[in-house]
């Protein structure tokens, strides 16, 4: 019988602190700001949604959507033209606090120093503000027994080599466990989410928002990632936990000290 694995164990042995997560709500104040990006282009942008300060990691509208900047200049002094100016859309929140350990190409966070699912979220380029939000029904969810995930229904090895591709790739963004209740977010071509609740090895009210009905490459994405976490690292039952995709965690902590817990 075909045996499916996900088995990259990168060496991750950089040690780091990293900061305390405190969730601060913030009145915007209208402002221009100058971002630069990983390129070293820097460009006027139209902020109306947050309070920002030099230092702040944000994505904008236009050209260098999807990219993240860091703000460099901050003004309130100004007159522009709608015409020419885009707008600061997103903020990533990059405080959080914890040790890590590796597993695959994840970085591992347990109990209470887990990120919200929230907080993650804010790490990813925002959907288009000008795309109409998505609105779903939903059926029956699937059931996945992390100790057989090949008799779950629809289960398919080419749809499984799919999903160790997206694993392998780095395409799984994120995984989050808080009390029994999961979400995991992937990046390809589009985001999408992958809702379930988590007893165990029992994965249930299995939901993915791509555009298959069928047992997705997704879900089984999300189901051999989990499946590692646990076995690595021995998860208990009703623990939490946060995995985060390495190049991300990497961008989360860039120009601060970090822990990897090796």
């Amino acid at each position: 019988m075909k045996k499916i694995g996900f088995n990259i164990n990168p060496e991750t042995t950089e040690i780091a602190t990293v900061k305390t997560y405190t969730q601060v709500i913030e009145e915007p104040k209208l402002s221009v700001v100058t971002v630069r990006f990983e390129d070293g282009r820097e460009y006027p942008y139209l902020n109306d949604k947050f309070n920002l300060n030099i230092g702040d990691k944000v994505f904008v509208d236009g050209k260098l959507k999807g990219r993240l900047g860091i703000v460099i200049a901050v003004t309130t002094k100004f007159k522009v033209s709608l015409i020419y100016y885009k707008y600061v859309i997103a903020k990533a929140d990059f405080n959080f606090h914890g040790s890590f350990k590796p597993v695959a190409n994840f970085v591992v966070s347990r109990d209470n120093e887990i990120i919200p699912f929230e907080q993650l979220e804010t790490w990813i380029p925002p959907i288009d503000p000008d795309e109409e939000e998505e609105k779903f029904v939903c059926g029956d969810g699937y059931v996945i027994n992390l100790e057989d995930i090949e008799s779950a229904e629809g289960f398919n090895y080419d749809i499984a080599d799919n999903a160790v591709e997206l694993l392998t790739e780095g395409c799984i963004k994120f995984i989050s466990v808080v009390n029994g209740v999961g979400r995991a977010l992937i990046k390809n071509r589009r985001v999408n989410i992958v809702d379930f609740k988590l007893e165990g090895n029992n994965m249930t009210d299995i939901y993915c928002g791509c555009i298959s009905p069928d047992l997705c490459k997704h879900i089984l994405a999300v189901a051999i990632g989990t499946k590692k976490i646990i076995d690595t690292l021995k998860i208990g039952e009703k623990e939490s936990f946060t995995a985060i995709e390495t190049n991300l965690f990497s961008t989360a902590t860039n120009n601060t000290e970090t822990i990897i817990v090796v």
